[in-house]
């Protein structure tokens, strides 16, 4: 099984609360499966996991990942280039199971029905 896990922070290493859950997340996955977890911020880290690999979505580091516009503190609106940028790493990935680790990532979703892979926010 691939498994596509999209968070918001880089979780190698796990420094705070949601990047030691993000990082326990890839880890129980990678039982399973093949894991790519893809951040929108910092940059691509070695995972110590044999079988998870972690890139960071480019377009969204040379955006800011914070600095978009956002009606709410909860919410953030993906700009065209980092949706373009996700769309083509779930295809060539080609994942069986999609993990969208924040409802601030909510966007995300709105490429599911392109793909065809289950699909979980977490």
């Amino acid at each position: 099984m691939k498994i596509l896990q999209f968070t918001l922070t880089c979780p190698f290493p796990p420094l705070s609360g949601g990047e030691i859950r993000c990082a326990a997340n890839a880890r129980a996955l990678s039982a399973v499966g093949e894991v790519l977890t893809v951040s929108l911020t910092g940059s691509p880290a070695q995972t110590w996991l044999s079988n998870v690999r972690h890139l960071a979505l480019e377009s969204a580091r040379r955006n800011g990942a914070w600095q978009s516009h956002r009606p709410h503190p909860t919410m953030r609106i993906m700009p065209a280039d980092e949706l373009a940028e996700a769309d083509a790493l779930w295809r060539a990935f080609a994942p069986d199971l999609v993990v969208v680790e924040n409802i601030v990532l909510a966007q995300l979703l709105d490429l599911a029905p392109q793909h065809g892979a289950r699909t979980v926010i977490d």
